[in-house]
């Protein structure tokens, strides 16, 4: 599938005069507004369909944050490289909509015969950190499944917002607290980029939920565990989507939220509402 992304412009991309990289608030709220906005047109855009708006959703929150990734002032001072994977070890949740993405990235860059392995390992993942708070995961040392040999992240040009959100200034704070067992540093970090990359988040959860679609944040391996499969097996033998995209099967359009998955008829909604979500420690105890 991995068709190119059919998204709209929005006036303030092409729009020099617009500078909110000094005014980390205003941006967050103009991305969190951009986003809700322009995912929004793009989940009505299908009729009936619901996974093809919901991979654009996605990737209309990841232009935001990808802009604020390059205008952001702060931009040289962050020390995160490729190979450096001390917060690859830490808890991340995802939307549906970014499970989608990721798993419509490792259909396109995996083989047939390797996809079934990495499959594998994210399920073998899952069951080791999806039930674990933030603190818990941090101290199991368990890597992200999908982490390379070589310490580099095998999905960076999908990666999920939350990691496109988390850098450091320092990558000695990173390795202290990753040894330390720490759930993520202290030190300082791209403030931008960060509060672009949440305000990002919420205006793509809020998209999915006012149309209807699947919403929610969930833990990383297990939702992209369940996109995969969902995905693979509405997969056609041509490598597009059955129902041309809209998962009805017979022809039919489904409602958001409802479509049509495997055998069995597990709905796109029923497939993420088994996943876990992250919690944490602090907000349990408080």
């Amino acid at each position: 599938m991995n068709a190119a992304p059919r998204l709209p412009a929005h006036p303030d991309d092409s729009n020099p005069a617009i500078d909110e990289s000094r005014d980390v608030p205003r941006a967050a709220d103009r991305a969190a507004a951009r986003v809700r906005e322009t995912a929004s047109a793009v989940l009505r855009s299908e009729g009936g369909g619901v996974l093809l708006p919901m991979l654009d959703a996605a990737r209309v929150a990841v232009r935001e944050v990808a802009r604020a990734e390059t205008n952001s002032p702060q931009a040289a001072a962050r020390a995160c490289r490729a190979g450096c994977s001390w917060c690859c070890y830490l808890a991340v949740s995802i939307t549906p909509a970014e499970a989608l993405m990721i798993a419509d990235g490792l259909l396109a860059q995996r083989s047939a015969s390797d996809l079934p392995r990495v499959q594998e390992r994210m399920l073998a993942t899952a069951a080791r950190v999806a039930h674990l708070t933030i603190e818990q995961r941090a101290r199991a040392q368990v890597p992200c499944a999908l982490l390379g040999e070589d310490g580099a992240c095998t999905i960076h040009a999908f990666r999920p917002l939350g990691c496109r959100g988390w850098t450091s200034f320092d990558a000695i704070a990173c390795e202290t607290a990753q040894k330390e067992k720490k759930p993520g540093h202290d030190g300082p970090q791209d403030a931008l980029l960060y509060a672009v990359a949440g305000a990002a988040g919420d205006g793509l959860s809020a998209a999915l939920r006012e149309a209807g679609a699947p919403a929610g944040d969930y833990e990383f391996h297990a939702a992209v565990s369940a996109a995969l499969e969902f995905m693979t097996a509405e997969m056609g033998g041509d490598g597009g989507l059955r129902g041309g995209g809209r998962l009805g099967g017979g022809g039919e359009q489904s409602a958001p939220g409802r479509a049509a998955g495997p055998a069995g008829g597990c709905t796109l909604s029923a497939a993420f509402a088994a996943c876990p979500r992250v919690t944490s420690e602090r907000l349990r105890s408080g």
